[in-house]
């Protein structure tokens, strides 16, 4: 199942995607298009991987924001941003039973799309928000 645009979003874009090409097609920065383009590149392998795992998204301040529900104030499970045209930047917020406090994130930096994949499979594994997903059962499976 594609990425499910968080309501926040939906009024004016029906995917993450669109809302993605929507920003590439009216920026005329550079810097900003390929972030877009790489955002494009990373929703679609979203969506290839995970056809029948429900994932809320949607983007605050430039960044990808991963969850399992429609809830902006539900838990923000991973944290995607782009900050150059090959580096992904991750965050997933660590279960509150292995959490030193509230809300504490894991961060590390993918240096392409396909280490992208990796760091996306363990922060979703990580951060237990699709611990239901027999998708990433197998993904996680088959990294180890």
């Amino acid at each position: 199942m594609p990425l499910k645009i968080n309501s926040k979003h939906s009024s004016r874009h029906n995917s993450i995607e669109e809302l993605y090409t929507y920003k590439l097609n009216n920026c005329e920065e550079y810097y900003f298009k390929e972030r877009y383009i790489r955002l494009i590149d990373l929703t679609r392998l979203i969506n290839s991987m995970f056809p029948d795992t429900v994932i809320w998204a949607l983007t605050s301040i430039e960044r990808l924001v991963l969850m399992n529900e429609d809830d902006y104030r539900s838990n923000w499970y991973v944290i995607i941003a782009n900050g150059s045209s090959t580096e992904f930047y991750f965050e997933y917020l660590i279960p509150e039973e292995k959490s030193p406090w509230e809300n504490a994130y894991i961060k590390g930096v993918a240096k392409s799309l396909d280490e992208a994949k990796v760091y996306l499979i363990k922060s979703m594994h990580g951060c237990n928000g699709w611990s239901e997903s027999e998708e990433l059962k197998l993904y996680y499976e088959n990294l180890c």
